[in-house]
């Protein structure tokens, strides 16, 4: 029997004019509706498509049976400022909401009131989209406006001109609840540079598509360059800084004003469960711990899909953004790690265990991951290395100061927003000391961890021991994998290795030297909260 090969599923969403608007665009629209209907009739039956049309509820706009009437635009530009030439624009985050509830549903369109669709927009879309990107644009074609309402067919035809700007978005689900694009006013300049910021920053794989004879607008007019409309550049401009500051793209702070607006609320996911109920396996460690190693052993195993910093990494923006919000408010948004780690599930044989071995669960993603998936299926590597050593090796690679700038993109400030260890910021004395505290707190995050979860299977796996065959097959049983065939060699070579990196920073310092500054730092902030963690682990490996 053949395989049933499911339909993909779009959303398109467009913001409806009535009577506010100018008639040039309402005279255009009819010419944009045709265009869809004709696009989702060539689609059917190979993409399900449902559209979307975002109006002010007390406007009439154009109707039709294929078309989702949603009366979400609940605020305009009459509500956000004072503009010399009134107009009454509608707020791109009212758009969006538009899309509503997602889930189940595998790509989002967003166009304008006046793009026009060729027929075969809907297939190529899901066709991109099945080619692996969660983010890309489509650029129209302006052909001549001498084209009326009843030439749809010319205007699909025409070929016109290239046009430089972005009116055509399409996203992965995953990525709607991570967009931030504040006030910004539909149009009018900068709406589609805020939105595309947000795509390129938050997606996995984007690509701006120019050259697709995709879709297509009657002109180019571009009614929005009149200098007596300047003062809504202004304001779409500002709230364009605004979002760049909330990614941490300028200065790494939120302002006052940036902080201030509404966010979406956090609303943890059902558990995703599998019939096949694939194994998750995770690592709770610090970085320079071997967790790279750990990924390329249990890779070399049968039936596993592991990797190292797995895609969305999770750092980066993402790591700026809850350095600055905390992960409460970022939650939402996060949850992509999640949508990603089930669309590779989707994607492997059954009966394979997916691997994830980042650092960064512990500080960045283990939220969203244990909110999503049934705990039965997730497996947890508690991999343990000596502090020592570990402090020894970052410090050796210039983490937490001016010798090295990089770490500041998978690093979150130990004493920082959120920090569990209740010591301030003028308390860290050194590049070292923040080491020490950053080590200190994620034992104490991996402790607490541990304690709320008794139903996820973790694994105690000391990463000396990896070193020998016996310790790698005993890491293997404990996770319910099969032993490797020939063990990973690493007895000629450290676990851990980044000497040319750190002969160029040229900052080696002793294992006896670090020692002597855990003691003392223990002692400076002896019945602090957090550090109970850190003294025994010190006290394990000693």
């Amino acid at each position: 029997m053949a395989r049933a090969v499911a339909i993909p599923t779009l959303r398109h969403v467009l913001p409806l004019v009535g009577d506010s608007a100018p008639e040039a665009l309402r005279s255009v629209q009819p010419i944009t509706l045709e265009s869809i209907r004709r696009a989702r009739q060539f689609a059917e039956g190979n993409v399900d498509i449902e559209v979307v049309g975002a109006r002010f509820p007390d406007e009439e706009v154009p109707a039709a049976e294929w078309m989702v009437d949603a009366p979400v635009l609940l605020a305009s530009s009459r509500d956000v400022g004072q503009f010399a030439v009134p107009r009454r624009l509608p707020l791109l985050r009212d758009v969006l909401a538009g899309f509503g509830d997602v889930q189940g549903i595998d790509g989002l369109v967003l166009t304008n009131t006046d793009v026009g669709l060729q027929p075969s927009f809907y297939e190529v879309v899901a066709e991109i989209l099945d080619a692996g990107y969660d983010a890309f644009t489509i650029n129209r074609r302006s052909i001549s406006p001498v084209f009326s309402a009843d030439g749809h067919r010319l205007s699909q035809a025409a070929v016109g001109s290239t046009h430089p700007g972005t009116d055509c978005f399409v996203l992965r689900p995953h990525l709607l609840g991570a967009i931030d694009v504040g006030r910004v006013l539909m149009g009018t300049r900068y709406v589609a540079k805020t939105l595309l910021e947000e795509l390129r920053a938050r997606a996995i794989r984007f690509r701006a598509f120019s050259e697709l004879h995709l879709t297509f607008h009657l002109g180019d007019e571009r009614a929005w360059q009149r200098t007596e409309l300047s003062d809504y550049d202004a304001f779409n401009r500002e709230e364009l800084l605004q979002s760049r500051a909330r990614r941490g793209r300028v200065g790494g702070t939120v302002t006052p004003a940036a902080a201030s607006l509404p966010r979406r609320p956090v609303t943890p996911a059902a558990p995703i469960r599998s019939a096949s109920r694939p194994k998750l396996v995770f690592c709770a460690a610090l970085g320079r711990s071997g967790t790279q190693f750990v990924a390329e052993m249990l890779g070399s195993a049968e039936r596993v899909n592991a990797g190292h910093e797995r895609t969305p990494t999770m750092s980066g923006p993402w790591l700026r953004d809850v350095a600055a919000l905390g992960l409460a408010a970022t939650y939402d948004h996060r949850r992509a790690k999640a949508d990603a780690i089930r669309l590779a599930l989707e994607r492997l044989p059954r009966g394979v265990t997916y691997v994830d071995t980042s650092h960064l669960f512990l500080t960045m993603f283990h939220d969203v991951v244990l909110d999503a998936f049934d705990h039965g299926t997730i497996r947890i590597i508690d991999l343990r290395r000596d502090p020592v050593k570990i402090a020894r090796s970052m410090y050796e690679l210039g983490w937490f100061s001016d010798r090295q700038e990089g770490w500041r993109e998978w690093l979150l400030d130990p004493v920082g927003l959120g920090s569990p260890l209740g010591i301030a910021t003028e308390e860290v004395l050194d590049p070292l000391d923040a080491i020490l505290l950053h080590i200190a707190r994620n034992l104490h995050e991996r402790a607490a961890l541990r304690s709320s979860t008794p139903t996820v299977h973790w694994v105690d796996v000391d990463l000396p021991r990896l070193r020998t065959r016996s310790g790698q097959q005993a890491m293997l049983r404990a996770l319910g994998l099969p032993p490797l065939r020939m063990p990973v060699r690493v007895s000629r070579r450290p676990v851990n290795t980044r000497v040319e990196r750190k002969r160029r920073i040229r900052s080696p310092i002793g294992r006896d030297a670090i020692q002597v500054r855990i003691d003392e730092l223990l002692s400076r902030f002896e019945g602090r909260r957090g550090l109970d963690a850190l003294r025994e682990e010190v006290r394990r490996w000693r």
